[in-house]
């Protein structure tokens, strides 16, 4: 395995090719918004960054959206098992705001296994929500782990099976702050 250093980063972005522009991801977020603002005007309710990933969705959908609504944020990673589960996933941190009796609209960046989405969702099913769906910028065209989530309630658009980064997704912790989503060559699938 190459080393990753900056420069070697800078090889991976010049190969890689851009599969959603920044117009088309523009799009997608108003499409999202819009969704979510018809189906959950009356709702108040929580949405959840799922995080590092759902940062940069949540940002883009949560100041679009024009009704009252609190905002949390969870970090969880299939590392560990402080709360066990089908993927056992370690909580970084957990949720500030009860989510008993209320709608919790998760955001993340891609749904691809689909097991950290279905385990954060059961989390908050566990806790009593009312109801739990989910948002992501991105459906990977990608088998579903057993056990993941099939489906999300809200997508901006699809890609294919391919190794993606930019706009909240890394390729081993670079290029999140990409301004459109990239795929990585396939010399760099390491």
């Amino acid at each position: 395995m190459p080393q990753i250093t900056p420069h070697f980063i800078k090889e991976v972005f010049d190969a890689s090719n851009v599969v959603v522009s920044k117009e088309e991801l523009e799009l997608a977020f108003g499409k999202l918004a819009n969704g979510i603002t018809q189906a959950h005007i009356k709702d108040n309710p929580i949405a959840v960054c799922v995080m590092n990933g759902g940062l940069f969705i949540t940002s883009e959908i949560v100041k679009r959206l024009r009704f009252p609504l609190q905002v949390d944020y969870i970090h969880a990673s299939r590392y560990g098992n402080e709360y066990t589960g089908t993927s056992m996933l370690n909580w970084v941190k957990t949720p500030n705001i009860d989510p008993l009796g209320r709608t919790v609209i998760l955001f993340d960046d891609i749904l691809d296994g689909g097991l950290t989405l279905s385990e954060v969702k059961r989390y908050y099913e566990d806790r009593g929500a009312a109801r739990v769906l989910t948002a992501v910028m991105l459906d990977k065209k990608a088998p579903r782990e057993k056990g993941g989530l099939l489906k999300t309630d809200y997508c901006g658009t699809e890609v294919e099976n391919e190794w993606v980064f930019g706009f909240g997704l890394d390729y081993y912790g670079y290029m999140r702050n990409v301004p459109e989503i990239r795929a990585v060559d396939k010399k760099h699938m390491i």
